[in-house]
């Protein structure tokens, strides 16, 4: 289900791979993972290695969830899901693409806080908000999202007027993705 996308998978001590997908509404429900080895691929097609050190003062550990938003500020749009892999300063996140597979892109990171677990028999989902911006996702690959600690992602200022039929006028003030592939 939704922000459990990127969970570590453990063989006797060992990080095999992420959680990356839910099958549902099959005869019984199946989660599938993606090999480390696949989301260590990306890692080297990023580049990551060679950017600047990391800045964040602590990393985040495996198992913790993130956000990435495609908008921020007094409103809140984007994505969250679970952090597989942290070393020195690059993180590997989600199991799967994001938006931009197979492209570099900048897209902020955020730690998260975890409100709970939706349980559902479908598909249950984690509900998180996000808290400060510890990094930048540098590459959307097949198998993982690449990130950086430190820095941050190029945004777009908004500021939106909403002009309502009745009512007071309302700004919000917004940062958006820079990018021109939403």
């Amino acid at each position: 289900g939704s922000g459990f996308s990127g969970s570590p998978v453990y063989f006797d001590g060992r990080l095999a791979g992420a959680i990356s997908h839910m099958e549902k509404n099959l005869a019984r429900q199946m989660v599938m993972a993606v090999p480390i080895a696949r989301m260590m691929e990306d890692a080297a097609r990023s580049g990551v290695a060679s950017l600047p050190a990391p800045v964040a003062a602590e990393p985040p550990e495996p198992g913790s969830m993130i956000v990435l938003p495609l908008v921020r500020g007094d409103i809140w749009l984007g994505a969250s899901g679970t952090l597989t892999y942290a070393d020195k300063g690059m993180l590997l996140a989600f199991g799967h693409e994001h938006l931009f597979s197979g492209n570099t892109v900048q897209v902020p990171i955020h730690r998260a806080l975890v409100h709970g677990v939706i349980p559902k028999t479908d598909m249950s989902h984690k509900e998180a908000s996000p808290l400060e911006e510890i990094g930048s996702v540098v590459w959307d690959g097949k198998a993982a999202i690449v990130g950086k600690l430190g820095g941050k992602a190029a945004m777009t200022q908004l500021l939106v007027t909403c002009k309502p039929v009745s009512g007071p006028q309302r700004t919000y003030t917004l940062e958006m993705l820079k990018t021109t592939r939403l």
